[in-house]
């Protein structure tokens, strides 16, 4: 699985004994570096990184099983930027499927990303006391 997660910039390590431990590199060294990098515990990072290392290690698990599928909520806990390299990891991490969620309607889709996936905007309404969804496809913006 950490060969999985090397693409996302992350190791991880699991011990049962003495005593439980699950520990997550977030700085890989760079090519030739001999720097002595330490697993920390989960719990130390910060949200926006379990966010990133959860997404990682999902694809990371999906993959290894052979799944090749994830549901990726809360898209919109990410910036315009970390959304787009998140996407981009997404097409290139050779999953059969992914399903992104967010509810931020401002997201914009790039041609790049249009002609890798496709992308719908789900919407909900009460219609004389019932409730209603309706469902868009997003394009490209040009």
């Amino acid at each position: 699985m950490n060969d999985v997660l090397e693409a996302w910039g992350y190791r991880c390590a699991l011990a049962f004994e003495p005593e439980y431990f699950f520990g997550v590199i977030t700085q890989l060294p760079r090519e030739g570096e001999k720097i002595e990098h330490a697993y920390w515990p989960l719990r130390t990072l910060s949200k926006s990184e379990r966010y990133r290392f959860a997404i990682a290690f999902q694809v990371a698990l999906a993959m290894h099983t052979g799944f090749r599928f994830v549901v990726i909520d809360e898209m919109d806990m990410l910036d315009s930027e970390g959304r787009g390299g998140l996407m981009q990891q997404i097409v290139t991490s050779g999953l059969d499927q992914a399903i992104l969620v967010g509810t931020d309607e401002r997201a914009t889709i790039s041609q790049g990303m249009a002609e890798a996936a496709d992308f719908f905007m789900v919407s909900s309404e009460l219609i004389e006391g019932i409730p209603t969804s309706s469902v868009a496809r997003l394009h490209a913006a040009v």
